[in-house]
């Protein structure tokens, strides 16, 4: 089996300078679940989180854009819900061209409380709208793309974390 180590020694120095090149730029300690698409310019969008320990309440989303021509500009915070770790963002370009951010937002260490919100962006994540909770019990998670089955019924595939009984938290 090979590591990634073994494959960037095996790679030519140029190799190695644009792979170097290509990673997305972040001022995080740690940075998780990162989530691209694609933009209404021909550029990307990417969102992940970030922050000093997954799970905790300084956790919060990051996203970066990348030009035609493949530059990435700064990460920044996209969304910070306060007393929360922000996790697991799915972006989605809807059919009317509004950029969706989808993500998880959980007390410390109780994957039990996790709420889905969705924030709209129509300047293809430049600016964001505030949180909107999404329905649904506690515990639900997200990691998968929307499918849109038409322009006002898309499916967001998800699932529960629960808490069982005589046992902690996760």
């Amino acid at each position: 089996m090979h590591t990634s180590q073994d494959q960037a020694r095996g790679m030519s120095k140029g190799a190695t300078q644009r792979l170097a090149a290509e990673l997305l730029p972040t001022s995080a300690r740690e940075n998780h679940a990162s989530f691209i698409t694609g933009l209404g310019d021909g550029s990307l969008g990417c969102a992940w989180f970030a922050g000093s320990a997954e799970g905790k309440p300084d956790v919060d989303i990051l996203m970066s854009t990348a030009s035609a021509e493949g530059s990435w500009a700064a990460d920044r915070v996209v969304a910070a819900t306060p007393g929360r770790s922000d996790q697991n963002p799915v972006l989605f370009k809807s059919p009317t061209g509004e950029l969706i951010l989808l993500h998880t937002a959980q007390v410390l260490g109780a994957q039990d409380t996790s709420r889905v919100l969705l924030r709209r962006s129509n300047d293809d994540g430049e600016t964001w709208s505030g949180p909107t909770e999404i329905p649904g019990d506690p515990g639900l998670f997200i990691r998968q793309p929307v499918v849109a089955v038409t322009p006002t019924r898309w499916l967001l595939p998800g699932f529960r974390c629960l808490t069982l009984p005589g046992r902690g938290r996760h």
